[in-house]
């Protein structure tokens, strides 16, 4: 379940709700829409239907990316000596 707050700059989070929707099956729900009605509704669908949550999390595991904790630290890493480099050139 995604709720986008509609307060960022150029509607970031709701775009990649919208894409996490498509890619991994997950329900948006905007902040304009949100009420206890609407997410207990959205929440009993999901719970309600079996084969949805399993289209849904088998979605889910094909779209993640298992090393993407270990990418993210090697791109850290990259911009730390970069950063580093740059300031023994100065």
């Amino acid at each position: 379940m995604k709720i986008p707050s509609p307060n960022v700059a150029e509607g970031h989070q709701f775009q990649n709700a919208s894409l996490m929707a498509d890619l991994a099956g997950s329900r948006v729900i905007t902040e304009d829409e949100l009420d206890s009605t609407t997410l207990g509704t959205a929440i009993e669908e999901i719970l309600g239907n079996e084969n949805l949550m399993a289209e849904m999390s088998a979605r889910a595991l094909k779209a993640a990316k298992s090393d993407a904790s270990a990418e993210i630290a090697q791109h850290i890493l990259s911009l730390v000596k970069l950063s580093t480099a740059k300031d023994r050139l100065k």
